[in-house]
Parts: C-alpha cells; structure tokens; sequence
C-alpha cells in the first residue's frame, strides 16, 4: 500500500525518497537517516565556516549526539544540549576565575562537578539526563582548553556554546523543516503494544492457568518505560499531528493501574484453585470476568464496541461490590472465606481499572469527547546510591587520565582527559546499560575507523579547491559512515565522527598536519580502554550489583508506603514499573531468585497500594480511634516483612495484623453509625486481610542468600 501511495502522488517528501534509496538497493529507512546526518553535517559546515569561529570542528562533534530519526527526540536532546551547555559554560568560567592557577585543584574541581552531573543525570527521565552530561562536559571543555589563560576563558566559552548551537540549528532545519518526522507512529506502536501485553497479563491472571510469569511481566514493564519515553517526546514536537499529549497521559496512568492489578488477580486466582474453593457462585464471577476480557476491543478500531464493554465491565464491578462476598475477606474466620473475599475484591479491583483504562482510551481515540481530568505522576525512581556510583565512575575515569596528563606532560594529554571525561559521563545517558562495556570496544573501533578515514581526507582534500571541494569529500565520508553503522553499531559511527573532527580539525584556514593527526589518534586510542575501566572496574554495573539496586528499591518503595510518605499514588506506582524495567531488564528471568525479585516489586506495588489506602482512611478521620491507633503497629509489621529474607517466619508481623484485623471485625459487627464510617471500617480490614496474604505468601520478603 505504501508504495502504491507514493507512485500515487500522495506520499510525503521523506517516503519518495525513501523509495528512491530503496530502489537504489539501499535500506531505504538507513539511507534515509544517514542522509539526514549528511545534510546536518553539510549545513553545520557551511555555518560554522561562515561564522569562522577558531574550533569549527566542535559543532561536527554536537552532531551525531543531537540528531535522531524522530522530531520529537530531535529537539529533546538539542534543547538538553543547548541547556547543558550554557549551564556548563557558567561552571566552566567560575572554575577558572577561581583556580585558573592552580592546575591541580582545578582538575579535583572539575572531577566533583562531573560527579554532581553524573548524579543528576542519573534521576532523570530519558534525555533530561543528557543535558546534565552535557554541562560536564562543556565545563572541561572551557576550563582544559583555558588553561592558564584566565582571560580567554570567555572566548572559550562563547565559542563552545556557538558552535553548539550552529549544530542544533543545522538539526532543527534539517530534521524539523525538510525532513519532519513525528514521533506519532512510535508512539501510537508502543502504546498499542503496551496495551496488548498488559491485557495479556489480564487473561492470564483470570484464566487457570499458572501464576503469571516473570518474563512476561517484564515485558510488559518495559513496554510501559518506553511509553513514558515517548510521550515526552511527543509533547516536544509543537506542530505534531496525532494524539494528544494530555489525553495519552491519563490513559497510561491507568494503563499503569490495570499492569498492577493483574498481578494481584493472577496471585489470589492461582491461590483459590490451589485451595479448591473455585466451585458455585465464584467460579460463575470468575469465568464471567474471564469472557469480559478475553477479547478487549481496541477503541480506535470500534469504539462503540469498547463502550459496551466498559458498561459490562462496570456492570460487573458494581454487581461484586454490592454483594457481601467482599466482607468475608475482612471479618471471614476461615482461610476459604478470606480467599473467597480477596478473590471477589481482586476481580471488582480489575474490572475497574479496565473500565477506566478503555474509557480513557476511547477519549484518545475520539478527540471530541470531553479529556479527563489530566493526572501528572512521575514515572522515574530515584535510586540516590546508583546515582552517586553513576557520577563516581566518570569522576574517577576524568581524574585518573588526568593525573597521567598531568605528570606524564604528554602533548596530547589534554584531548584524551577530556574526550575521556565527556564519554563516560555523556555515554551512559544515551545508551542503555546492557551496551555500556561494548559500546565502549564500538567507539575505540569508531577512531580506528575514523583514524583511517581521516588520513585518506588528508591526503586528497590539498587538492580539493574551496569549501565545494571539502564538501565533495567529506559529505561522502559522513554518509557511508552513518549508513554502514546500523542499530547498536551507531556507536562505531559516534567514535568515528569524533576522530574525524578531532584529528582534522576543518577550519577556513586549514592546516594539513600528518604528524598531529597520528599523535591524535595514539593518544585517544588509551580513552576506550579508559572508559570501559570505568564501566567495568569501577562499580561496574553488573548481575550482583542490579540484584542488590533492586532488592533495595522494593525495600524503599514499600517503606515509603508503609510510612505514609507517598503523596501521588500514580507516581508510586510509575516508579514501581520503572524499577522493574531498569534493573529487572538485564535480570535473567530464568533464574528463580531474579524472577523472585521482579515479582516482588509488583507485589510491593500491590501491599503499597493497601498502605496508600490506609494512609488515606486515617487522614480523613473516617476510623474510629480505637482503630486508627493500630495504624502504627501495621506500619511496622509491613516493614519488618520487606527485611525478611528467604523462609524467615512472618509469624510475629501476621500475629499484629490478625489483631488489628481481630479489632477491626469486632468494630464493625457492633457499629451502628454513619455508613461512610462503616464504609472506610470495611477498607481498613479487608486491606489488612489482603496485607496479611502478601506477608504470609512471602511475597514481599527478599530471595533468599545465594549460595556462594
């Protein structure tokens, strides 16, 4: 159908050109962007010649980070570019006016501001934490290239950050005006896909089938991660066509709530067949919900289909909530009476949440029905000790190959104690974890592979004439780099790009220095080694180290809802997909004790949830006080289970809430008064009664010790 469309006349500029690659016997999406880069690469010459600022070569080092094949994406890294920048080139000039004499407390400076940047950069969301990179490494580029020479420390400084924008404007012009490319059709691809897994995991969860799997719930936390990646790059793009931002905001939030449900519905379904109490009445609820789910229209394929079954499913919710099953799960006696509660309460919890999730899908779907109300949470989990791991490593990478360029007086000391710094500060923010060791063999092949393109310009560029000439040469050289270098390999044509500008140096008076250009790439030949030292060496994130960030996150994220201290419930349950996704991601789910631990975050997702709520009760008044004073003993029962480790007895934290349970049933078969009272008596117990069977399953306790 495409290419119907395109020898139809009615293709874009982008897509007939992508055909014409293509037809070409290119891969036409590659070539496409390798164009792109090429024409970025040609005007930010062009300018930066114009202008003839000294180092015209630093806006070809900007390019390759700021370009990327979606608009959105696009000015996302050149506004955190831009930004870093300034910031760093404010730092850049303090340092000097204050330590320009004196190189070695200049250079414990410089290390302290990259691990201030590499904290910073760590707690942000996508490219929010390459504009933290940025400012590190525009603050070294200030200062080393200063020197002792305060007073050009403004030059430097001023032509940093112009040259930087020369790149970002090339970029906007390119990549925004001739070749405009919305982030709308990853989004919507991503959205889709993350609403397909989660409603995987629903059928799942209401089927008998077994418990959900680990890896499937990681997939689905993933998928959810990149959702949140894209929708702030879609709210980046002004002139963007496609849903709206706030509309897919408030449909993900609930998306998110649906992902967490499930997990608690599959838990107390496999727990009820497990204890034979799936007969009569409870059966008939539970296929009931499993034929509601087991085709979930898609809203923007058949809307009214989808508000038929967000009425069913309503329907459903309501029918369980007037029922008196729920209360045998907060004043039931037996364990059969408390499944058969936890299991009606975890069907109503689901049904709901489906309900709201395909009704905020379907105000996606149909821009003219009234938004909801939009509901901003954030979605990233700040782990302060891999944040302060995150800027150590760059820190101490910066000041070790400085200390050589230091007492070694080595020529070129200053290039590899830079290049050294900036990489392994702005590296870990654009390339995911599982990468950072080899990406760091990728760029060291990149400056070989630049190293030798840069010594076939040098040889034939004396007989080029003018800037065409240059151009002639060079635009080809940019071009075949970006296409060869596909996916994870772009990483080869990054540390290609930086030999080139590096080692050649373009300038309006250019200089052909054979002998520089091979001290060059000696020198920065010893920064991978560095860099992958610093990924692997110091800290290095590996297996024991995101088995220990995510023990602990779950241990966090429970003791903030245990204490009260969560504010934004959305948030809370974001943060908790985020940490199964970051550190879960490089797990293998295979392994029991990983699996244990993804499943634990989800099940501390569903215990915080009931904290949340008791939270919530005692700050609205709405318990007596009899009860209220039990909140506190229920708090330190949740926590001390999160610290238990392995089959450790809970006996001790199920013995405080059967008596705060105990309590609260007693309340509740004497209460004669106002029925929001009784009402918020209800949730307290059953809350507890569901905390109970978290505790009692193990669910939220830690794996047990690895055998050594």
């Amino acid at each position: 159908m495409r290419e119907a469309s395109i020898l139809s006349g009615h293709a874009s500029w982008e897509a007939r050109l992508t055909h014409v690659l293509g037809a070409a016997g290119l891969d036409g999406e590659q070539a496409l962007y390798a164009f792109k880069v090429t024409t970025a690469a040609g005007l930010t010459m062009f300018l930066a010649f114009l202008i003839d600022l000294p180092y015209t070569y630093w806006a070809l080092l900007t390019l390759p980070l700021v370009v990327t094949p979606q608009s959105g994406m696009t000015v996302w890294r050149s506004a955190a570019r831009v930004g870093g920048t300034l910031v760093g080139a404010v730092a850049g000039l303090a340092f000097v006016g204050m330590f320009a004499q004196n190189g070695l407390v200049m250079i414990a400076c410089l290390a302290l501001w990259i691990f201030g940047c590499g904290y910073n950069a760590r707690s942000q969301l996508g490219f929010d934490g390459y504009a933290y990179g940025t400012a590190g490494l525009t603050a070294l580029v200030v200062c080393i290239d200063t020197g002792a020479n305060a007073d050009m420390a403004f030059s430097f400084a001023y032509w940093r950050t112009t040259e930087t924008i020369i790149a970002v404007i090339a970029s906007f012009v390119v990549l925004l005006t001739l070749f405009p490319r919305s982030v709308r059709d990853d989004l919507v691809a991503s959205f889709d896909d993350a609403t397909t897994r989660v409603f995987d995991l629903v059928r799942d969860a209401a089927a008998l089938n077994e418990e959900q799997g680990a890896k499937a719930r990681l997939g689905a936390a993933t998928s959810l991660t990149g959702l949140y990646t894209l929708l702030r790059a879609q709210k980046l793009e002004r002139n963007h066509v496609g849903p709206d931002f706030a509309r897919l905001r408030s449909a993900t939030v609930r998306l998110n709530r649906v992902f967490i449900d499930s997990g608690g519905l599959s838990a107390t379904v496999s727990r009820a067949a497990h204890h034979a109490i799936l007969i009569g009445d409870l059966e008939a609820k539970r296929r009931r919900l499993e034929g509601l789910v087991a085709d979930l229209p898609k809203p923007s394929d058949d809307i009214a289909a989808s508000l038929a079954r967000i009425a069913d499913l309503r329907g459903f919710a309501d029918e369980l909530e007037r029922g008196q099953a729920m209360a045998k799960a907060a004043l039931g006696s037996g364990e059969p009476e408390r499944i058969e509660g936890l299991l009606t309460y975890r069907m109503r919890e689901t049904a709901a949440a489906l309900a709201d999730y395909l009704d905020a899908a379907v105000i996606v779907a149909d821009p003219k029905r009234a938004p909801l109300p939009d509901r901003a949470f954030d979605s990233r989990y700040a782990d302060r000790s891999a944040a302060i791991q995150r800027g150590f490593r760059p820190a101490v990478a910066f000041f070790a190959v400085s200390m050589f360029w230091i007492f070694s007086g080595s020529g070129n000391g200053a290039i590899l104690a830079l290049i050294t710094g900036a990489l392994s500060l702005l590296i870990p923010t654009i390339l995911p974890r599982a990468i950072l060791a080899t990406a760091g063999i990728k760029i060291f092949l990149g400056f070989m592979a630049g190293g030798a393109l840069a010594f076939m310009l040098l040889l034939l560029l004396p007989h080029m004439n003018g800037f065409t000439g240059f151009l002639a040469l060079f635009l080809p050289t940019i071009f075949v780099t970006f296409y060869v270098c596909k996916g994870p390999n772009r990483a080869i044509a990054l540390g290609a790009t930086i030999m080139i500008a590096i080692a050649l140096q373009p300038a309006n008076d250019q200089t052909y220095d054979a002998v520089r250009l091979f001290n060059i790439v000696v020198t920065l030949s010893i920064m991978p080694a560095a860099f992958v030292s610093a990924m692997l060496i110091v800290l290095p994130e590996d297996k024991p180290w995101l088995r220990r960030h995510l023990a602990r996150a779950g241990t966090s994220l429970m003791r903030a809802a245990a204490d009260g201290d969560v504010k934004n419930e959305d948030s809370f349950i974001a943060k908790a997909i985020d940490v199964v996704a970051d550190y879960g991601g490089d797990l293998d789910m295979d392994d029991e004790a990983d699996a244990q631990l993804v499943n634990r975050v989800k099940a501390v997702a569903h215990a915080g949830h009931e904290m949340i709520a008791i939270d919530r009760l005692s700050r609205t008044g709405h318990l007596p006080e009899a009860l209220a004073g039990d909140i506190a003993t229920v708090r330190a029962a949740v926590v001390s289970a999160v610290k238990k480790r392995g089959v450790a007895d809970p006996a001790r934290e199920v013995e405080a809430l059967d008596e705060a349970r105990g309590r609260a049933a007693a309340a509740l078969a004497l209460f004669e008064g106002p029925s929001v009272m009784r009402t918020a008596m209800l949730r307290y117990a059953l809350a507890l009664a569901l905390l109970r069977t978290v505790i009692v399953q193990g669910r939220i306790a830690l794996p047990a010790e690895r055998s050594r």
